[in-house]
């Protein structure tokens, strides 16, 4: 899937917060929100980021999300 501009995903740049990098790959982003769910606000994923986490699912999970 490629890389991910993590900018563009607030949820995903709130659990990175011990990442520098402006661009992830898509298995470690896939990666972080299983592993960091809980500081995950559901309140505000956006369209584009709900669409970004159901896309990881499929490629990366086989459909299936399992939040730590």
């Amino acid at each position: 899937m490629g890389e991910i501009i993590r900018g563009n995903y607030p949820e995903l740049d709130k659990v990175l917060w011990d990442f520098h990098t402006q661009k992830i790959p898509a298995m470690l982003a896939f990666r972080m929100y299983e592993e960091r769910w809980n500081f995950v606000d559901e309140k505000h994923i956006g369209q584009n980021e709900r669409q970004l986490i159901d896309a990881l699912t499929d490629f990366y999970g086989n459909g299936v999300f399992m939040a730590a």
